[in-house]
């Protein structure tokens, strides 16, 4: 398991890499640019083979690809916050994928994992145990409100299990105050290559809304960097 430089994780658990959605500033898919042949031999190796081209090939362009040798790390003894995908969205695996993972979660009730993704209505299609918590990744931008309201339908189907936010980067100032509403926890980043932090008057409109609400807020490390005079915020939803 991958201790992680994400600040609002103790790790990354990634059984599959690539994603289809193509956002310009995906930091993933610069990363899989970088390291995609380490990970295609490290792979090789896993299952004893000497070649294998359709894997090379959707690691080299950055598509789906469930990956053995990840999939098969072991969890850490004590109870930590995995996040299970960050290096692609799971609106792009295959369902077998993903029930092989939530089995392998349910085998694992004193861990927290954490999902993400773009296309909140994938949620709806799956049973996950309720040690998961289920995160959409919003930009802030105008054009987001369909992908709101896919939200608000899978909170309801999902109803047994937390629900995030996670504005990053924060882009814009499209305010989900009737949104918040109906979820737990708001985690709120930067851009970070190149870098681009949210103006500050936007982070500061969150943590008006998440205080009146009562929304736990996690303000990230990259945001400070541009605000380091903002007050300190780094809180987690009540069960952890």
């Amino acid at each position: 398991m991958n201790r992680t430089k994400i600040d609002w994780c103790d790790y990354t658990w990634n059984p599959v890499w690539g994603c289809l959605t193509g956002c310009e500033y995906c930091y993933a898919r610069k990363l899989a640019k970088r390291f995609w042949k380490q990970m295609y031999i490290k792979e090789l190796r896993f299952q004893q083979k000497i070649a294998n081209e359709p894997l090379r090939k959707n690691l080299a362009e950055f598509k789906p690809v469930f990956l053995q040798s990840n999939f098969n790390k072991k969890f850490p003894g004590k109870p930590s916050k995995i996040f299970v995908n960050s290096m692609s969205d799971i609106r792009w695996w295959k369902k077998h994928w993903m029930k092989r993972v939530l089995e392998k979660i349910k085998e694992y009730p004193q861990h927290t994992f954490l999902f993400l993704t773009k296309f909140p209505a994938v949620y709806e299609e799956y049973k996950f145990p309720q040690n998961c918590w289920l995160g959409v990744t919003f930009t802030g931008s105008y054009g987001e409100e369909s992908r709101l309201e896919e939200f608000g339908y899978a909170r309801k189907v999902r109803n047994r299990n937390l629900f995030f936010f996670s504005l990053e980067p924060f882009l814009d100032n499209y305010l989900f105050e009737n949104y918040l509403l109906d979820i737990e926890w708001v985690i709120v980043g930067a851009q970070t290559n190149p870098y681009q932090p949210p103006k500050r008057e936007w982070i500061e409109e969150i943590i008006k809304h998440t205080r009146k609400l009562e929304i736990k807020l996690f303000i990230k490390d990259n945001v400070y960097r541009a605000y380091p005079d903002l007050p300190v915020i780094k809180e987690f939803p009540a069960n952890l």
